[in-house]
């Protein structure tokens, strides 16, 4: 299996939780470097 393939659901992951976290504590910017490592995580 390639590197990236391991760490593509990690990284979807990685940047769900950035995501949530942001939402919950009213910061923006790290719920939007969330989304932005999921949207790259599925490429």
């Amino acid at each position: 299996m390639a590197q990236t393939e391991r760490n593509g659901p990690l990284t979807r992951l990685a940047g769900k939780a950035k995501e949530v976290a942001g939402e919950v504590i009213g910061n923006e910017d790290l719920a939007r470097e969330g989304r932005a490592g999921e949207a790259g995580a599925r490429r």
